[in-house]
């Protein structure tokens, strides 16, 4: 599991060790072993398997709704066809060709994809919490609104990310 950052995934000059990152990754999928990459640790999946990152492209923040559009796969299971997820980033991502694309929201048509058999990439945050969004934020007015944000929906969005994170462990487990 590859997890997010503040820079974008192609600011490698800056940030060398993106470069080892995109290595590991992209062994990890042709290995064809369980992955799954969140916010930049999906956008650096995408890149290692052949896809684009695009900076400032589709950027969300805050809670979002995703609509499943891959019917079957096994990292979304039992989730319904449209569910709130948490959202925070500017850059984004075209999956690889051949990629299922498995969610989208209005703003961004790539939210979920699957590279092989078992390489998964996000562009929502399933492993964030209220707390963890509003730190995320640079003023105390927007931090207000997200926790806010957050509350309204917390049930659901905690419900539905136990439920993704237990379908990946199902498949790192087979």
């Amino acid at each position: 599991m590859v997890l997010g950052g503040t820079m974008c995934g192609l600011d490698t000059e800056k940030h060398p060790f993106l470069t080892e990152v995109t290595a590991f990754l992209r062994r990890t999928a042709e290995q064809e072993r369980p992955l799954l990459g969140i916010c930049l640790g999906g956008q650096l999946l995408a890149r290692a398997t052949g896809g684009r990152l695009f900076r400032n492209s589709c950027g969300e923040k805050g809670v979002v709704t995703v609509r499943r559009t891959g019917a079957g796969d096994p990292l979304f299971a039992s989730l319904p066809e449209r569910f709130p997820v948490v959202s925070f980033h500017d850059d984004s991502f075209a999956p690889p060709s051949g990629a299922a694309v498995l969610a989208a929201s209005e703003a961004c048509p790539f939210q979920a994809f699957r590279s092989g058999r078992s390489a998964y990439g996000l562009q929502f945050h399933p492993e964030a919490d209220g707390a963890l969004l509003a730190s995320w934020c640079e003023e105390e007015e927007q931090a207000a609104r997200m926790a806010l944000g957050y509350a309204a929906q917390a049930e659901a969005i905690e419900s539905n990310a136990r439920r993704l994170f237990d379908n990946f462990l199902a498949l790192v487990r087979e």
